[in-house]
């Protein structure tokens, strides 16, 4: 591919930065922040360059509104009229919102213990809450049971969530001037994100806009609920459920992902092309993972 081909289609990509996962003429998915350089914490770890893409800062208050705007998108253009989702809080805000904009009757499956301005957050769309006893596994499992003729946007149960996840993908190769990060540290829960990067990344590649370096990809889970990184540890092909599983955070309270053989896939062949990054991965986890003490319970909801 000729440089000044290649030029011209990053331009492009630049420009098309703020039309990503546009719906409908306004803006849908969020995204485009830069990542934050952490100087003090990467002096400490010799990763000059070390930096957070605080994914808090797009719609909705997390990552899952760049898939759930994509599935919402190209369902409502295939004619879906309800559509449900087990979730364990910012992926049932985003498809309440997306879902209500799209004149879409919602319904929610969430565990009971779920923090209640989550709960709040789904139904000021007027979707409609089912509170279950157990977690996302069971969540999905009641939907499954429920359903009639609902369209079901649990993870990578359709294809479009992922396709929407590419573009933290994306966005990392323009942020870093059309090369890639040495390693990519990831909260991970159902693990659509790092399907999707990875994705993202490869394509990238067919069409010439970067070369064949790949960042280490790292799970990063709770130690009260660990699915991806058990399996990883012991060489498993498909992470087990985990039982009893607790931690803060709601989001990657995820005891059994549909996606786990590829996860585990993309973070075993993410090592051939890195190098050791392990004393950064340390303290990081940690800083993640210090807190372990599950939240009390919220307070009733009359739903």
């Amino acid at each position: 591919m000729c440089e000044e081909w290649r030029a011209e289609g990053r331009d492009k990509e630049r420009r098309s930065r703020e039309r990503r996962c546009e719906w409908d003429g306004d803006e849908g998915g969020g995204g485009g922040h830069e990542g934050t350089q952490i100087r003090a914490l990467g002096v400490k770890q010799r990763a000059e360059k070390h930096k957070i893409k605080e994914e808090g800062l797009g719609q909705k208050g997390g990552f899952r509104a760049r898939g759930i705007s994509a599935a919402v998108a190209k369902a409502s253009g295939v004619g879906v009229k309800t559509s449900a989702i087990p979730s364990a809080g910012n992926a049932a805000a985003a498809l309440t919102a997306y879902g209500s904009r799209a004149k879409m009757e919602i319904h929610v499956f969430m565990p009971h213990d779920t923090p209640a301005m989550m709960m709040r957050e789904a139904t000021v769309y007027d979707a409609t809450l089912h509170l279950v006893d157990g977690l996302t596994n069971q969540a999905g499992q009641q939907l499954r049971e429920s359903a009639e003729n609902w369209f079901d946007v649990s993870t990578l149960k359709e294809p479009y969530r992922a396709e929407g996840k590419k573009t933290m993908g994306l966005e990392l190769a323009e942020q870093f001037d059309w090369a890639l990060p040495d390693a990519i540290i990831y909260p991970t829960g159902g693990g659509t994100g790092i399907v999707g990067m990875w994705k993202a990344f490869d394509e990238l590649e067919q069409i010439g806009w970067i070369d064949s370096q790949r960042p280490r990809m790292i799970s990063v889970q709770a130690e009260g609920c660990a699915p991806i990184v058990r399996a990883f540890d012991s060489g498993a092909d498909h992470a087990t459920l985990w039982q009893d599983a607790q931690t803060i955070a709601p989001g990657i309270r995820v005891p059994a992902a549909i996606a786990d053989y590829l996860m585990l896939q993309i973070i075993r062949r993410s090592e051939e092309h890195t190098s050791e990054l392990q004393s950064l991965v340390n303290i990081v986890c940690r800083l993640l993972l210090e807190q372990k003490t599950p939240p009390p319970p919220p307070p009733s909801l009359d739903y």
